[in-house]
């Protein structure tokens, strides 16, 4: 988790991710990440001192995908959940700005800035460039980071990339901020129902 030695880190995208899922601790990891945690899960010592009291850990879910970054022909849409987009002096700016279309250009060129740099730290060049487009801002909010508080967006955007799922973006993702997910229509369970008609001969 970027920890080199006590108080030394690796100023890197992380690699391994602390995450909350549905009310269970969760684990991300990506490349050497993999790895890393692969060595963990098969330790046998799975019990933690949680605040004086020994707990017992389980796996409830163990998911593996192989991905490949790649440049896609028509844009594919994601949804991104609490995004911390704005360091300081991009919250000023964006607090300043009353116009809707300005603040969502700001937000659309920083999160454009994010997704290359992470991609690139992958060890990813885009061979041509990446375009993002954000479709609906659903939720806005500011959240306690640290000894401070970030805003933070959940959004459905489009990108000419094609992403893994469980991308995370922006700061704080070590811990389980702006992470993405490709965005997928929920088809509604119907039933025609057919009327037979009674036709007089």
């Amino acid at each position: 988790h970027n920890h080199v030695s006590k108080g030394e880190y690796h100023y890197r995208y992380p690699l391994v991710q602390y995450r909350v899922r549905k009310g269970n601790a969760a684990l991300f990891a990506m490349n050497e990440g993999v790895e890393a945690l692969q060595k963990v899960l098969a330790s046998s010592d799975w019990k933690i001192n949680w605040d004086g009291e020994v707990r017992h850990l389980q796996i409830a879910d163990l998911r593996m995908n192989e991905h490949y970054f790649r440049m896609l022909s028509e844009p594919k849409q994601y949804k991104v959940y609490k995004w911390l987009a704005l360091n300081d002096a991009n919250f000023e700016k964006w607090k300043a700005e009353k116009n809707l279309i300005k603040r969502v250009e700001l937000l659309q060129q920083l999160l454009t800035n994010h997704i290359v740099a992470t991609v690139k730290q992958l060890g990813f060049e885009p061979p041509e460039q990446v375009e993002v487009s954000i479709e609906e801002i659903r939720k806005s909010q500011l959240i306690p980071y640290h000894e401070s508080r970030l805003m933070a967006f959940d959004l459905m955007y489009s990108t000419n990339i094609l992403l893994p799922t469980g991308l995370a973006v922006g700061k704080g993702v070590s811990h389980g901020f702006g992470w993405t997910v490709p965005h997928t229509v929920k088809q509604k369970n119907t039933q025609r129902r057919t009327a037979k008609r009674k036709e007089k001969v």
